[in-house]
């Protein structure tokens, strides 16, 4: 949770590192494009950390009032330019979100270096999160389409495959679920899917 200037530098440069190596992955032409344009997705994560910066202030003056509605009213069209609905102090730093059309919980957690690919949905069971939200744990890949519901919890490591539905807690580290259920279908780890580059230990 951001509660001072440290802290909003540290998840803003966090975040930058997310983005640029996302770049390296994309390739030259996607370094080019983000020269010339704004990553859209980017750019929602500024706006997102400096809102929480002014969310978690004790107490606001006049100024500070201004800007928490000004990044509030500036988070409102990100939401609607990319189709992320993800809210304060949900995301922990360095997550990476590739495509729009995410649906994040205002009651979930993330843990810090995640990954988010399109579509994916982590919500609640009924109105109002009475039942509870997921908490996801550090360096977690969540494949396209995954659904993540209910009061459960996501290990450090994990993959969570494409078109998943995860209704349950994933508890070991380190592994990659799948499936409708989603259920364990290997030890592969997340670290391919964050870096995509070879290990040292595997050249």
């Amino acid at each position: 949770m951001i509660k001072n200037k440290e802290d909003l530098y540290y998840y803003m440069e966090k975040d930058r590192e997310a983005y640029e190596k996302l770049q390296k992955v994309r390739g030259l032409r996607a370094k080019l494009s983000a020269l010339i344009f704004k990553d859209r997705f980017f750019e929602y994560m500024k706006t997102l950390r400096k809102l929480e910066y002014y969310t978690n202030m004790p107490h606001r003056n006049i100024i500070q009032m201004i800007m928490f509605y000004y990044y509030g009213y500036k988070l409102s069209k990100a939401k609607i330019k990319t189709g992320i609905d993800l809210d304060a102090n949900v995301a922990g730093p360095g997550l990476r979100i590739v495509h729009g059309k995410c649906l994040f919980s205002v009651a979930s957690k993330l843990g810090s270096g995640c990954k988010v690919m399109s579509d994916v949905t982590i919500g609640v069971f009924g109105p109002y999160n009475r039942c509870g939200a997921p908490k996801i744990g550090n360096n977690v890949f969540i494949g396209t389409g995954a659904r993540i519901i209910g009061n459960i919890e996501i290990a450090d490591d994990v993959v969570i495959g494409a078109n998943s539905v995860v209704c349950k807690s994933i508890l070991e580290k380190g592994i990659t679920v799948a499936g409708i259920p989603a259920k364990k279908v290997s030890d592969t780890d997340s670290w391919w899917y964050l870096n995509r580059v070879p290990r040292e230990d595997s050249l």
